[in-house]
């Protein structure tokens, strides 16, 4: 240890600050761009160019423009522009720009620089202040006056490239305008140019005066000798066409630009035009746009020669970019290593006019973000512009600590003689613990806590001149709720000791990391401080769809299906689009609120898991669109995952097809399932929906959209089936379908329930022959009533005497039943005796008939489609009670072990009403016993198991009847739900002790909490262990689907004490 800070009379002369962060630094500057605008091209031929946009990189083209600058004479143009959108940047633009004749500002340009990017364009509030503040610090302008456009409103101006190394435009659009969706422009005004012909002019003269034709041969010269390479660039094109095939272009990650002089171009954009210095990036600097949080960066590269300078490249998220295609684009020589070794596709200069690089959004080096976990998960780090000896001598005075984080009562305790912090305790008093500040070999300052045993050491290294970074490492023994909790504190922290140190708090420090600061001190002092959302919050993230904050639709969402919890949201959003789910996730993580996607407005989620309590929820069922693909023998179907499974099913019925899986309930949402996993009628076959499902698109819980699938991001793909929504929200799904019958022989049996044993066996055995199509079973009172409405009255009243005997005593007798039904599918003009002596049913039946009553059994023909979109029990419960409350637990249990759990329940005086507490049977092939589909290793399985039994034990709390039927012994609703959950709870417990696992839709949300509860439901230490890392990198901040409950503490690490602080 080199010094110790514990006197402070050896401090350095460093004056605390007590004022808000807003006033510390320099002066508040007009100048604040809000984000990147434009960015205009000239080149040769504006047509090829704006072409080759829109056939390759999805652009879409909004207008052609000409414009006269003055080289025709008045009522021609020498100046043409094409203005298109990039394909997911809703409120960008790029204009493709020719000059026409070799007078042209255009064509002399391309004589001293070549073709490509001209100008970028960045928005501004009240650009005549702007004007002024710039030109008062001395900047050089194209032009001494703002170009304005009477009629629009439109102001412009350039800023000469001898300061940032590049042509800037400064432009602030017309109210109508600003800040609009570019995509909705022409459909919500009556104005629809996004540019003027006057403004164009007067710029395109502005610039004149900055360009130095290097030749005076014309370009029509160059032109001609130009054709040879054409001939070039066209057969070149059609590899680009091979290239592109199939790969989304996405976001608009960063914009490259080579400068003559990096350390001057960077200094112009932070100093003068308030960018925020990112960090170093190798020989490179990333900056971003003040105005953003995480919008488009700027990287500047030192240019290693007169004709690199001004040269730009634009990196685009490629959300569906695969190992297989870059494997392509690397034999046609389109592949480079952009950055630390991230390989992504580069498309050459020659068609676009500058380079055009493709990187999947999980390999994204240009992350515009400040703070960034480098190179693991544990540390943070963040570069600065500052000099190391001026972070030291900051951070080693512990007056300094009160103004860049949540520690405010530090101060000298002459008695004690050192420094404390003062805190609250658990009783409301006021403890001082003891503060030391340690400066130790190489650069690093430590914050000690003696008495809390608890020191933090940020790491202080120094960089290029006038540059410095900072680190610090995390405990790894922490649990991950509370290491993503310090990890967000500490990141607004050192975003808050990059702006005091780089003199730069203006807007760069949003105010709801103030707010995160505040609620996380309250909440460790043992006062919950609520985190508000802002009544425009929605609108300010470009969210476009509906926003609720009251209604029924907004009351419905607040409750589950269980109608056992309620969680108000602040707001439920209904997004219209991808770009919407976007949007709202990229708002929960800026204000560290929840955020929940619920699949359907009736969603089957039990126990709060599609809830998020005053936080957001999401509302998909507009994202519900079907498109059909393929071939008759090989067809897909896309599925948005808000769409209702009926949907789906009645679509692909209409072409003879259907989902390989199909629930026994349609009106749930395809994106739910699939998050759950998905059992169904087909599911002793084929397994769960989950393992057929061959691409999906989804939201990332960092608002990234990523397009996955077994041979693109494996573990998003995989941490999506079965995941319960913890790494991203699905927003579409690739499902392959198999031909369906039209009609079905359906077979049904009953078992006395008496011996659970026997009826399973007979189940197995029907997997096993493996003529059975569909197989489901209930629990049913052995009543009249309950066997007639499942048979019909017709086929009750012509079944047997003996049969009805049967029922009669078992009704006398308070029995149950297990209702076996069997299906077999019927193709074409084949005979029901064809089928039946084929698959050899008759005989299969009659070897069985010992078994179930009388060795009776019903046999009917069933229109497919009606027979898997009839409404299940608990939905005719509904029906005839209201909508009522229904407890569940639901579990997947060893074939063999089963019969355990049944008869458990069956001996049981707490399981409740018979005729409305019933239980669901479907027996499940295992994920790796399947003969096709995928693997899906988040959905566990009991260990060891090729057959599994799904058993869904659903209760129904029915109110009292009113008036003269009310029983006065009936037991309450409170009693009833009461009883049932503590009945579902004795069950969970002896499902885990008997090797079961929780099929995580139900109500027992309580017992299955923290890490340890869903490590051990996993299963496998490597599958959570890979759940795990890929929830640190898709949702870091851990913001989708808090209702499931699996990051809370327990005791599986070692946690933190009460009081506990990033810093300390």
């Amino acid at each position: 240890m080199l010094a110790s800070t514990n006197n402070p009379t050896s401090l350095p002369a460093v004056a605390p600050s007590s004022r808000p962060m807003n006033m510390i630094g320099k002066p508040k500057s007009p100048i604040f761009p809000k984000r990147l605008d434009h960015y205009t091209l000239i080149c040769r031929n504006a047509k090829d160019v704006a072409e080759f946009h829109t056939k390759f990189l999805q652009f879409e083209l909004d207008s052609i423009k000409p414009v006269n600058t003055g080289t025709v004479s008045k009522g021609g143009h020498d100046m043409l522009n094409y203005i298109l959108r990039p394909p997911a940047n809703k409120d960008m633009l790029m204009v493709v720009t020719e000059g026409l004749n070799d007078e042209t500002i255009f064509r002399k340009y391309i004589r001293a620089h070549g073709h490509g990017i001209h100008h970028f364009a960045f928005e501004v509030d009240e650009i005549e202040t702007v004007f002024a503040a710039i030109k008062e610090r001395g900047v050089q302008t194209t032009s001494e006056k703002v170009t304005k456009d009477i009629i629009s409103g439109l102001k412009q101006f350039f800023i000469a490239p001898s300061h940032a190394g590049f042509f800037i435009e400064m432009i602030e659009r017309p109210r109508w305008e600003s800040g609009i969706d570019m995509r909705k422009q022409s459909a919500t005004t009556d104005r629809d140019e996004l540019f003027t012909s006057n403004n164009m002019a007067e710029l395109a003269q502005s610039i004149s005066r900055f360009v130095y034709p290097k030749t005076a041969q014309c370009l029509s010269q160059i032109l001609d000798c130009h054709e040879e390479k054409k001939k070039e660039e066209r057969a070149r094109e059609d590899i680009v066409a091979n290239v592109m095939a199939g790969v989304d272009v996405g976001t608009i990650a960063a914009i490259e630009i080579a400068v003559v002089n990096l350390s001057s171009s960077v200094s112009f954009l932070v100093d003068v035009l308030n960018f925020r210095f990112i960090r170093q990036m190798d020989e490179k600097m990333l900056v971003g746009v003040p105005g953003a949080s995480k919008s488009v960066g700027i990287i500047l590269k030192q240019a290693r020669s007169t004709k690199e300078e001004r040269k730009a490249a634009v990196v685009f998220n490629a959300p569906n970019l695969t190992p297989r295609k870059l494997e392509e684009a690397s034999r046609a020589n389109f592949v480079d290593i952009i950055e630390n070794g991230v390989i992504g596709i580069t498309l050459p200069d020659e068609h676009a006019t500058y380079k055009v690089v493709l990187v999947s959004p999980a390999e994204n080096v240009t992350s515009n973000q400040v703070v960034r976990s480098y190179p693991s998960f544990f540390n943070l780090e963040v570069d600065l512009r500052a000099n190391l000896a001026d972070l030291m001598t900051f951070l080693v005075d512990p007056r300094n600590l009160s103004t860049w984080t949540g520690h405010r009562s530090i101060h000298y305790c002459t008695k004690l003689n050192s420094w404390v912090e003062t805190r609250s305790n658990d009783s409301g008093g006021l403890i001082d613990f003891i503060l030391e500040v340690k400066v130790e070999e190489g650069s690093t300052v430590s914050f000690c806590w003696p008495e809390r045993k608890t020191e933090v050491a940020f790491r202080c290294s120094e960089g290029p001149s006038g540059y410095c970074s900072l680190s610090v490492e995390l405990p790894s023994t922490l649990s991950e709720r509370t290491l993503v909790q310090m990890k967000q504190i500490i990141s607004v922290e050192l975003n808050l000791l990059k702006s005091i140190m780089e003199r730069n708090t203006q807007d760069v420090v949003p105010a709801q990391f103030y707010q995160q600061i505040e609620a996380y001190h309250m909440n460790i002092c043992g006062i919950e401080k609520k985190r508000l959302l802002p009544n425009d919050a929605a609108e300010a993230f470009g969210f476009r769809g509906k926003v609720l904050t009251r209604g029924s639709l907004f009351e419905q969402m607040s409750m589950d299906f269980a109608l056992t919890i309620t969680s108000r949201p602040q707001m439920v959003l209904v997004p219209i689009d991808v770009a919407d789910v976007q949007a709202a996730v990229k708002m929960a993580n800026a204000y560290n609120i929840p955020l929940a996607a619920r699949g359907s407005q009736v969603s089957h989620s039990a126990g709060g898991q599609a809830q998020a309590d005053r936080g957001i929820v999401l509302d998909m069922s507009t994202l519900s669109k079907v498109e059909f693909s393929g071939s008759e023998d090989s067809a897909v179907v896309k599925v948005g995952a808000g769409t209702y499974w009926d949907e789906v099913i009645r679509q692909t019925l209409h072409y003879g097809l259907m989902p390989p899986v199909v629930n026994d309930y349609q009106y749930l949402s395809v994106g739910g399932t699939i998050s759950m996993g998905g059992v169904g009628f087909m599911s002793h076959q084929y397994g769960i929906q989950a393992a057929h499902v061959d691409e999906i698109e989804m939201v990332t819980g960092l608002g990234d959209h990523f397009v996955c699938s077994k041979e693109n991001q494996k573990d998003l793909f995989d941490c999506a089936r079965g995941g319960l929504g913890q790494c991203g929200i699905i927003t579409s799904v690739i499902i392959p379908l198999v031909k369906a019958p039209k009609t079905i022989r359906t077979y049904k049996l009953f078992y006395p329930a008496c011996n659970s044993s026997v009826f399973l066996k007979d189940v197995k055995i029907f997997v096993s022959c493996g003529q059975i199509d569909m197989i489901h079973a209930f629990l049913k009172p052995c009543t009249k009533t309950s066997i007639a409405s499942i048979l019909g009255p017709d086929a009750y009243d012509a079944s047997s005497t003996k049969f009805k005997k049967l029922v009669q005593d078992g009704e006398s007798n308070k029995s149950l039943v297990y209702f076996l039904e069997l299906a077999c599918y019927l193709w074409g003009d084949v005979s029901v005796s064809t089928l039946e002596n084929s698959k050899g049913i008759p005989n299969l039946l009659l070897s069985k008939q010992n078994a179930f009553l009388n060795g009776e059994y019903f046999t009917n023909e069933a229109d497919f489609s009606s027979y898997i979109r009839k409404d299940p029990p608990v939905v005719e419960t509904n029906n005839e009670h209201g909508k009522v409350p229904h407890p569940s637990f639901a579990t997947l249990i060893d074939e063999h072990q089963a019969p355990t759990l049944l008869d458990y329940h069956l001996a049981s005086n707490a399981r409740g009403d018979d005729s409305t507490n019933e239980i669901l049977i479907m027996p499940v092939k295992s994920n790796s016993s399947l003969s096709c589909g995928h693997n899906v290793p988040m959905f566990p399985i009991p260990k060891g198991s090729e057959l599994s039994f799904f058993l869904l034990f659903l209760g129904s709390v029915i109110p009292k009847p009113k008036g003269d039927n009310n029983d006065p012994n009936a037991p309450s609703c409170s009693d009833q739900m009461s009883t049932i959950r503590a009945h579902h709870r004795k069950l969970y417990s002896l499902s885990i002790k008997i090797g079961g696992k929780r099929y995580s839709y139900d109500t027992i949300t309580a017992e299955v909490k923290g890490e340890k509860a869903w490590k051990e439901h996993f299963g496998c230490h490597e599958t959570w262990e890979r759940l795990v890392l890929q929830k640190r990198k898709f949702d870091p901040n851990h913001i989708l689907c808090p209702g499931v409950d699996m990051w809370k503490d327990d005791c599986s690490r070692t946690a933190p004490e009460k009081g506990y602080h990033s810093t300390g």
